[in-house]
């Protein structure tokens, strides 16, 4: 298990809203979006969607999540933004909108799937097919770890979601033709900088578990999808 930081929260408010935020950097979850810089309204003469002119009519509006300047049609929402931690639904584009409440549904379905935990056969690196572990994985409520219960004979170390470096997810076909996911293959650097490989098999097509499993690797899927979109957020803000 990994040795998780003793952290805790605060409440702040930025231009656009109040959140409620890690106190420590380190604490925070892979799938937190950093707070755009805002594009001045002096560089803004349009909305930057349907390019009507601002005036003293028409008035300029920032998007809490792209940070862009919109007139008041185009910004007629307000969503949830859980990734940025804002304690109420903020100002957002209709673009981000949609945007945002494709995120909110995985939030409220997957994330759900991933912390309840699955069932896997587990294969470390370097060993052969035969030897397989059982354990139940899951994703730790802070969601910064996937967790690995191989019960009370053996410790196994948690994985840092941060540093998954891919995941693969290998397919059988079922009686119906369709490809339906079998294993997925981790790699990973471990806490000691050592690049890692581990495969969560889903069993024997017989396995009560093995759809439950194999719903838990789809939100997998989509959570790395997250996460790497939050590591280019967060270069894209640093290079700005």
């Amino acid at each position: 298990m990994a040795n998780v930081p003793v952290g805790g929260k605060k409440l702040v408010r930025s231009r656009s809203g109040l959140q409620i935020v890690e106190i420590h950097e380190d604490s925070r979850s892979p799938f937190f979006l950093r707070e755009p810089p805002w594009v001045p309204d002096n560089e803004c003469p349009r909305c930057a969607a349907c390019q009507a002119k601002f005036d003293f009519l028409k008035r300029r509006h920032h998007c809490r999540r792209c940070g862009r300047v919109y007139c008041g049609g185009c910004t007629g929402n307000k969503c949830s933004l859980p990734r940025m931690c804002f304690v109420d639904p903020v100002r957002v584009c209709n673009s981000c909108c949609d945007i945002t409440e494709k995120e909110n549904e995985f939030f409220e379905k997957h994330v759900r799937t991933l912390t309840a935990g699955s069932s896997f056969k587990l294969q470390p690196m370097g060993r052969n097919g035969n030897e397989q572990i059982p354990i139940t994985c899951k994703l730790s409520n802070d969601h910064r770890y996937l967790e690995m219960d191989a019960g009370t004979e053996r410790q196994i170390e948690s994985v840092d979601m941060s540093l998954i470096t891919s995941v693969q997810i290998k397919t059988v076909d079922d009686l119906q033709g369709n490809a339906t996911a079998n294993m997925v293959v981790l790699r990973y650097t471990d806490q000691q900088g050592v690049s890692q490989e581990i495969v969560l098999d889903t069993g024997f097509p017989s396995s009560p578990t093995r759809k439950q499993s194999q719903t838990w690797i789809v939100a997998l899927q989509k959570a790395m999808k997250i996460i790497y979109e939050s590591k280019a957020a967060d270069d894209d803000v640093f290079a700005s």
